[in-house]
């Protein structure tokens, strides 16, 4: 994995931006990633159901590693419960989950009713493809955190449809806000007040535009790097931004970091 470390966060999404593929590239070739994909494409054809899933230990690791979830692999009983919930139960464990992760897996995999999705060889490499991205933005995020979200975000745009899209996974929602000018504080609000709030400011349909993603991308970036004191303060907009982080003054009005969000865009 490249080194970031003590690069600014603009600088360092730069560098990640140029490497990533030659990157991803060579961790599917290491023996660990090489092993588990092997055995990922042998296995995960005929698994059919949660409990064969569970109990290959190998193939369960790489789907819960490629969806993010390998802090819950342990939970074995309670992943089981969740893939084999009815998603047209709104009473379903799945569906009373926040996480956003777990509603992906059990989507992508298919094995609540014994109707597998992952037999095609093409949904198998879209795991697989998953599985190194997700690999690549945790070895970024431990370096830089401020880098791994902006990733992260890159990622979940194509699939944002409405503002709780956003908000349902706090490191979207941080972004989203900050690249808004909206401040942090703004997340212990009531949900439906932060939706408002957001889709007031931002046409959601803009995130199908690639450009119109980076633009928030680049603006969470620099603002971060100037609220966590990385780097020189290159603009009046995040002078103020920084200031009313730290307290240096009255807090900052939303309509005025919107404003002056806009001038340095």
């Amino acid at each position: 994995m490249i080194s970031i470390a003590g690069m600014g966060a603009s600088v360092a999404l730069n560098v990640v931006d140029a490497v990533r593929d030659r990157e991803i590239e060579r961790m599917r070739d290491a023996p660990a990633a090489a092993r588990g994909i092997e055995a990922f494409r042998a296995r995960i054809g005929g698994i059919e159901t949660a409990a064969e899933l569970i109990e290959d230990d190998e193939v369960y690791a790489f789907v819960m590693n490629a969806f993010g979830l390998e802090d819950r692999i342990f939970a074995k009983g309670m992943m089981r419960k969740i893939l084999e919930s009815d998603p047209d139960d709104r009473r379903s464990l799945v569906n009373r989950l926040t996480d956003p992760r777990f509603a992906k897996l059990h989507d992508a995999l298919g094995l609540h009713d014994g109707t597998a999705r992952l037999v095609s060889p093409r949904r198998q490499e879209e795991v697989v493809d998953l599985y190194l991205a997700t690999r690549f933005e945790a070895g970024i995020s431990s370096q830089n955190e401020i880098v791994g979200a902006a990733l992260a975000f890159r990622r979940a745009a194509a699939e944002v449809k409405s503002p709780f899209d956003i908000l349902k996974d706090p490191e979207t929602g941080r972004v989203m806000r900050r690249a808004l000018g909206l401040p942090d504080a703004v997340a212990r609000l009531d949900i439906d007040r932060q939706a408002a709030m957001i889709t007031q400011r931002f046409d959601l349909t803009r995130l199908s535009d690639p450009n119109e993603v980076e633009k928030i991308v680049r603006k969470f970036t620099v603002i971060s790097e100037a609220l966590s004191g990385a780097g020189a303060m290159r603009s009046a907009a995040v002078q103020i931004l920084s200031d009313a982080a730290r307290g240096a003054g009255a807090p900052l009005p939303l309509d005025l970091a919107v404003r002056a969000n806009a001038r340095w865009s």
